[in-house]
């Protein structure tokens, strides 16, 4: 039977919310479709604090046990940044200019992701779903489980939307060794794409740097879900596909051109006075 791993990285600010759609629409599926095993990787913490999001909010440090991962490992934040490099990253920029925050939460999203990964892996799994326990996950995944279960080739299924110049990097399913190691580990290509191409570090960018690198195939799935922030807040997402979204910038001046010229088009003209000729 295959092996199906679930892995829940990052932090619990706000499962008390999701964990509803996380048992309906993660764990029910994956249950159903194979031989089920969880594993968590999350930062124990009593409160979320990030200007960027407008959060500051006390977290139950307990809130983890709704998940009732197999095996869970708790870590304090800010223990992984030395050891990760986080101050070398800092000398490609800041991209979200916001003091190396982002940055440094991206660092610890990463390091999660390797860790749960290894546990996954150290285990034999054939399938991994990576899903963070603070979205709301609207869609079932059944339908591309059993997609990625069909795969005859390592490949990773990510979310078409938001993939801001890359690829999504909310969830994931991966299929075979490769895929989950590629998708799970690909902190151990931060420094490489930073320094071949130049640029600071970018979550959705890095991905795709690290998957075209790994030459594992990527398919996109429709399914959606929702940033969930601490206290209960849905985040605002567009779902749009991002050729849509092109089409639609591109015609939008066309349209509002188009508006603007239409009470000219209907004025009805006057009608022409001729003069008789003599």
């Amino acid at each position: 039977m295959t092996r199906i791993a679930l892995c829940y990285f990052g932090i619990s600010r706000s499962l008390s919310f999701t964990i509803g759609s996380i048992r309906n629409n993660v764990i029910g599926p994956a249950q159903a479709a194979g031989e089920s095993k969880s594993y968590a990787h999350l930062y124990r913490q009593d409160k979320v604090v990030n200007p960027r999001t407008g959060e500051d909010h006390a977290m139950d440090p307990d809130e983890y046990r709704l998940l009732a991962a197999d095996e869970v490992l708790l870590e304090r934040p800010d223990a992984c940044l030395q050891s990760r490099g986080f101050d070398d990253f800092k000398r490609f920029g800041d991209p979200w200019k916001d003091k190396f925050n982002s940055m440094r939460n991206l660092i610890h999203q990463l390091h999660s992701l390797d860790q749960v990964g290894r546990a996954a892996l150290r285990d034999g799994a054939d399938v991994a779903i990576f899903c963070r326990p603070d979205l709301q996950y609207h869609d079932s995944l059944a339908k591309p489980l059993a997609s990625a279960l069909a795969a005859a080739r390592p490949s990773v299924l990510l979310p078409f939307w938001q993939p801001h110049g890359g690829h999504n990097d909310r969830f994931a399913i991966c299929v075979g060794r490769q895929a989950i190691e590629t998708y799970s580990q690909r902190i151990s290509q931060a420094a490489a794409y930073c320094e071949t191409l130049g640029r600071p570090l970018h979550s959705e960018r890095l991905l795709a740097y690290s998957l075209q690198r790994a030459g594992v195939r990527v398919r996109t799935i429709g399914q959606t879900a929702s940033r969930v922030r601490a206290g209960g807040t849905l985040a605002t997402v567009c779902f749009r596909h991002p050729v849509l979204r092109d089409i639609a910038n591109s015609v939008r001046p066309a349209v509002r051109l188009g508006r603007q010229m239409l009470p000219h088009l209907q004025r009805k003209p006057k009608p022409a006075h001729l003069e008789r000729a003599d």
